[in-house]
């Protein structure tokens, strides 16, 4: 058991300092959106998506501990958390294995506000860009009208710059 809690650990570990990465990025990905760097912010993105990728292969080996983890103790795998792989761990584990939950979950905590942050600042920027569209889309050309009293050229519609949204 004590080698199954060591893996175990060690995955939590690295996903701890995979999370840590992901909130740094998305501090900067705040930066980026209020500068208007799209560079920098393709540049986060793409940095992202590698460290998303490596979080999912922690998590199937996390699962893959969870499922030892079951069958050698009988709890169910939805039940078992770190804080009940530290019940069975060695007394030094079993304080790392607390000290590291608490901090794993203060480290999810800012990613998520920062992360809501991110998506309001970003859902604001495309209200704008929306909005604009819209005014611009509105804008009529000056009509030429026919005998009949239609705009030439147009089937008698109105002429828009653009039709549809992005």
């Amino acid at each position: 058991m004590k080698e199954l809690v060591a893996r175990f650990a060690e995955v939590m570990r690295e996903t701890y300092a995979v999370h840590g990465e992901l909130l740094g990025l998305s501090e900067g990905k705040k930066s980026a959106i209020l500068d208007k760097n799209i560079a920098s912010l393709d540049g986060i993105v793409r940095k992202e998506q590698l460290l998303i990728a490596r979080q999912k292969d922690l998590e199937r080996r996390r699962l893959a501990c969870v499922e030892e983890f079951s069958q050698r103790t009988g709890e169910r795998p939805e039940n078992i958390t770190m804080l009940v792989f530290a019940e069975h761990a060695e007394p030094e584990q079993a304080q790392d294995l607390r000290a590291l939950a608490e901090k794993l979950m203060e480290t999810l905590n800012k990613l998520r506000k920062s992360n809501d942050i991110n998506n309001k600042m970003i859902q604001g920027r495309l209200e704008f860009i929306n909005c604009m569209i819209d005014s611009i889309s509105s804008l009529q050309e000056t009509s030429v009208y026919s005998a009949k009293g239609l705009e030439a050229g147009r089937g008698g519609k109105a002429a828009k710059l653009y039709d549809k949204k992005v």
